[in-house]
């Protein structure tokens, strides 16, 4: 098998020159400017007088006047003088809101504070520039915000994560030659380097964001005489957390701290602080100790962290804390569903909804003492999965008095495709929105005079997170037309991906303010009349055709995080079967991705499915491209060309998609299928696509080479793809064509299998038999001893190094099957039945006594996981598939031994009948280790697994063995 050289490493930080942009103020460019002023318009030629506010005495609008003097500049308009403007503080408005009155012999601006001054100055600016040329339209205009805070975050910034491990966390590292080597360690109250230029605050300000967050946590920049242990570099965290502060009020924005708090124990902070201070030993989780907020010096510490965080941080904008559903935090914040054990002998006796609600009003009322203008958003990210969607609605009414309560706009949303619903979970860019779940807390904050916001995504989103942004502001005005029904006053507007300054988040900070377009297209025209003037028409409709496109794009989690849509530009591709696993492109300096294409899909789609979508898309895409072709000969401005080159790598990348995809679609059937003379057709297919693939590739390096923000991938804190790399792709497919295509191509010429090993043809050391029966076998019915067996000998040990647990014990297993289902028997043979442990906590099975039966339905998929426990508990191990499928396990147990037998309908397995190819399984009995919270296994193939990855399990391809369905295949 050929082999690959390695991928290059992405450019460290010191290369990203797209920072280097952001230092750089927006220049305005107008392609074409009207030569006379038309009636109903200002002339505005011999110059602008601004006005200025004189109860600005703090010089807060400071930089909004600057920039606006570069503005008249960019159009060669003269300042202080001719036209005037003026401004009047009015307390009658609503806070932020502004009045403005434009007429021919001058502008009056009415304003509700110094804020809103700064909306009127930027209004102004677009205003003009849309106008196609030094005009200002004769009218009154009146903006108030609906959403009244408007987060985001630093494009660049550091996401202070995994993959840090607890003792890299815990290691006070070197910051200075983590910012040199390794961008994703990074932390910037610490590393001293400006995320914050002011050009980049000037765009984000014009874009009306008016809070940034950041990532904070309570041990690092709260002293505590509660516990003393934390806060060692309080006072240098905090004294640049105040310069950070000072620096954004300046363009108007607040800065919020995101955090998780009370923090618990066992993963970013040491057990050993606990040991210290037992008394805040609550619930816990695996390894990982929840933090008891139901005790006098549990709450003490919240109030004392809060309050001296406030304290000694003026002007700070407020807390963004993410209360339930992600770290241990407060003893409820996990799981409290589907008979999960909540272990702290105080909370377990109390309302979750009551503990957070508690631990939310203390906060709130320590921050409001040292700082009454702060805000305490609450995030209970992913409350509907741990606490259940009854339960999340239901807890909105706990919400204290003056907290704003965020939820995500998108999860559990249900929508259509192919036929099929589709459930949704996290973050939605494709998505419009809102989800029913979001739209019944939203209902209930109203009814209880609840503050509201939304967590959305802006520029983009996972689905599509290697481009700045994906140009299709059409989705944003869906989604904040139902937030203003919805009374939404808080919208974060991106998690670690989506926060590049862009046409979409200047969308979003139109959508933000009454008054509110009347119809998406009469939106889509006045966004694009801002940056592209005469052109705006047709821009406008190229951004149709992409939504209508992107609106295509497959709904599943797993296929925005594992699919070739991000990073498919640089994937190899394998003609030969490698059985390689995919990685997420969320994390840095991960192995280029496999061929298990399957990973990508699960139980989502099938993959024609996922290739008839992902066609539509590049359909759509195309057209929106071709109109913006059509005008790009206009724009010399070259943020317009960055534009336009932007559209042009997302259609790529989704073309990328639909080639990758296609190509492992082939050449299964080039695999599977008989005929000498297809397979040869199919051949050349898959080399029309290898040859795309590297014209493909080459467009995106040329474009990449130009704009460095292609390939950035903000939570990976890295570069995905880059020049170097899509190189080294065109290079490995060039090599492919030159050396596996041949070896293929000889074969087929002398009709030799192509792929023995793949196809089960010669299925290695690991192979068995399922007995075709006309009726299913109970598990204690005799003709068991006429099936043949198989022992599980292979022995794995995690967390855990007492092997002799094994002794006595053994496993075997046989397999039957109807045409309805499959049927696998497990015996367990054990010396001490009274010691088992019949049942579990679902979230840790393996420490209860039971078997994992593992099956691999079609090559290169996902496997499904199958567990029964020797008291009877079941459970479908996948992160995307909640319920059990109508599958079944029987369990008997006697005096030394144990028998367990799987029914797993082949519907289960996606199958409408008795499949056609085999399938590949492995079996692993558990036994557990209770002093370690470890285990031993006993396994039937191999025992390596793979290196953990979000929403995957980690079991080895390479471990499965054959199960054929009939009794002479394989041999």
């Amino acid at each position: 098998m050929n082999s690959i050289a390695l991928a290059p490493n992405p450019p460290h930080m010191s290369d990203w020159t797209f920072i280097d942009q952001f230092k750089i103020f927006q220049r305005t460019i107008q392609q074409k400017r009207l030569k006379k002023c038309i009636s109903g318009q200002v002339d505005l030629s011999q110059g602008v007088n601004l006005g200025q506010l004189s109860e600005d005495i703090t010089s807060r609008l400071e930089t909004a006047y600057r920039d606006f003097s570069r503005f008249l500049s960019d159009l060669q308009i003269p300042h202080n003088c001719g036209y005037k403007i003026s401004f009047k503080i009015d307390h009658t408005l609503p806070r932020e809101t502004f009045v403005l009155e434009v007429k021919p012999s001058g502008s009056s601006v009415r304003v509700a504070d110094i804020e809103a001054a700064r909306r009127a100055i930027y209004f102004l600016m677009d205003e003009i520039v849309s106008s196609e040329g030094a005009f200002l339209t004769i009218k009154d205009f009146r903006l108030e915000p609906f959403v009244k805070i408007r987060i985001s975050r630093c494009y660049f910034g550091p996401k202070k994560r995994p993959p840090l491990s607890k003792d890299e966390l815990m290691a006070k590292p070197n910051y200075t030659d983590i910012l040199l080597n390794d961008p994703e360690y990074r932390d910037e109250l610490i590393d001293g380097f400006d995320y914050f230029p002011d050009a980049y605050l000037s765009r984000l300000a014009r874009d009306r964001v008016n809070g940034l967050w950041l990532v904070g946590y309570f041990n690092e920049i709260c002293k505590s005489k509660i516990i003393p242990e934390y806060g060692d570099d309080s006072d240098k965290r905090l004294k640049r957390l105040q310069e950070i502060v000072e620096k954004c009020a300046r363009y108007g924005i607040k800065i919020y701290i995101f955090c998780m708090e009370p923090s618990g124990f066992g993963e970013r902070i040491p057990l050993g602080i606990l040991n210290a201070h037992p008394e805040f030993k609550g619930n816990h989780s695996g390894d990982a100790h929840f933090f008891c907020t139901s005790t006098e010096k549990g709450r003490a510490y919240i109030e004392e962290s809060t309050y001296y965080l406030f304290s000694q941080v003026s002007g700070l904008g407020g807390l963004i804390n993410l209360c339930v559903g992600e770290r241990q935090t407060n003893c409820c914040s996990g799981y409290i569903i589907d008979g999960v054990e909540n272990y702290c002998p105080r909370c377990s006796k109390r309302k979750p909804a009551e503990v957070v609600g508690e631990v939310l009003e203390i906060m709130k009322r320590a921050m409001t003492s040292a700082n009454p203008d702060a805000e305490l958003i609450a995030w209970p990210y992913s409350q509907y999965i741990t606490w259940g969607e009854e339960n999340t609605v239901e807890a909105v009414a706990y919400m204290p008095d003056n907290v704003i309560l965020m939820h995500n706009f998108e999860s559990r949303g249900r929508i259509e495709q192919l036929n099929k619903e589709r459930v949704l979970d996290d973050y939605w860019l494709a998505y419009p929105g809102p989800s029913q779940l979001f739209k019944d807390c939203a209902n209930v904050a109203i009814k209880n005079n609840i503050k509201f916001g939304a967590k959305v995504q802006t520029s983009c989103s996972y689905e599509l997170a290697t481009v700045p942004f994906v140009p299709v502001p059409g989705i944003l005005y869906k989604k904040y037309k139902a937030m203003r029904e919805l009374q939404v006053s808080t919208v974060m507007q991106c998690w670690l991906v989506g926060s590049c300054p862009s046409v979409m988040t200047q969308a979003a900070g139109m959508l933000s303010f009454e008054t509110f377009p009347k119809t998406e297209q009469e939106f889509l025209l006045k966004l694009a009349a801002i940056d592209w003037g005469n052109s705006a028409k047709t821009v406008a409709r190229a951004w149709e055709y992409f939504q209508k496109g992107y609106e295509n794009y497959p709904y599943a989690r797993v296929f925005a995080y594992y699919s070739p849509m991000n990073a498919g530009v640089v994937w190899p591709l394998f003609l030969l079967p490698r059985d390689k696993e995919l990685y997420p492109p969320f994390r840095a300096n991960r192995p280029p991705c496999g061929d298990r294409i399957g990973e990508c899909l699960m139980d989502e789609f099938t993959l024609e499915e996922a290739i008839e979508l992902c066609g539509k898309m590049t359909h759509y895409w195309s057209k929106g491209i071709k109109l913006l072709n059509d005008i790009a000969d206009k724009f010399s401005n070259d943020d317009r060309q960055k534009d336009i080159g932007v559209a042009h790598a997302v259609g790529i990348q989704i073309k990328s998609t639909y080639n990758i995809l296609t190509f492992y679609y082939l050449r299964e059937e080039m695999a599977w299928c008989h005929s000498f003379d297809k397979k040869k057709e199919l051949l050349d297919e898959l080399k029309k696509i290898v040859c795309e693939e590297i014209k493909n590739t080459k467009k995106l390096n040329k474009l990449a080479i130009h704009d460095s923000r292609l390939g950035f991938q903000a939570d990976s804190e890295s570069h995905i793809y880059f020049p170097a790399k899509l190189e080294w792709r065109i290079q490995q497919l060039e090599q492919l064509l030159t050396e596996e295509f041949p070896q293929v191509e000889a074969k087929i010429a002398t009709h030799k299998e192509l792929f023995p090993e793949y196809t089960g043809k010669d299925p290695g050391k690991y192979f068995s038999h399922s007995i075709p029966v006309e009726s299913a076998l109970s598990i204690n019915d005799l003709s068991w001893k006429n099936i043949p067996c198989q022992k599980c000998e292979q022995i794995f040990l995690d967390k855990t190094d007492k092997s002799e647990l094994i002794e006595g014990r053994y496993v075997k297993w046989q397999s039957i099957h109807t045409n309805d289902a499959l049927y696998v028997k497990i015996h367990c043979a054990d010396p001490d039945m009274a010691s088992v442990k019949q049942h579990w906590n679902p979230t840790e099975y393996t420490l209860a006594d039971c078997v994992e039966l593992i099956i691999e339905k079609q090559r290169l998929w996902s496997p499904q996981k199958f567990v029964a426990s020797v008291g009877g508990d079941t459970l479908y191990v996948q992160t995307e598939k909640s319920t059990d499928y109508q599958w079944s396990a029987e369990v008997v147990r006697r005096e030394t031994d144990w028998e367990i037998l799987f029914c797993i309908p082949w519907i289960v397995l996606g199958f409408n009948q008795i499949p056609v190819r085999p399938v590949r399984i492995n079996l692993r009995r558990i036994i557990p280790d209770h002093q370690n919270d470890g285990y031993v296994a006993l396994s039937w193939g191999g025992c390596y697994p793979l290196m953990h990855r979000l929403l995957q399990q980690n079991d080895n391809p390479a471990d499965f063995g054959w199960l054929f369905l009939n009794e002479n295949a394989g041999k």
